[in-house]
């Protein structure tokens, strides 16, 4: 639920369903990636940094973290996104 509410840029209800799985599956490498994008979308770039330096330590392989992440990035630009306060939503 996270993730297609960070597709349908709703950010500020993605954190819930995002910290929540985070949470529960804290080795989850997905979840905590997904904390590193809200956080960077929404501003918070040290916060941001945190939680993809922790994903970074849980993908299993480089090709995951290619298919994975790096899209996620790449849609992210492709879409035009930039960083915003979550207020600004």
């Amino acid at each position: 639920m996270g993730w297609i509410l960070i597709i349908k840029e709703r950010w500020k209800e993605a954190f819930s369903y995002c910290h929540k799985a985070h949470e529960r599956y804290s080795e989850g490498y997905s979840y905590t990636a997904n904390l590193g994008h809200l956080y960077l979308l929404t501003g918070e770039t040290n916060k941001a940094h945190v939680f993809y330096k922790k994903a970074m330590l849980q993908y299993p392989d480089i090709d995951t973290f290619e298919k994975e992440t790096t899209a996620d990035l790449e849609l992210f630009i492709r879409n035009g996104w930039k960083r915003r306060h979550v207020a600004e939503q």
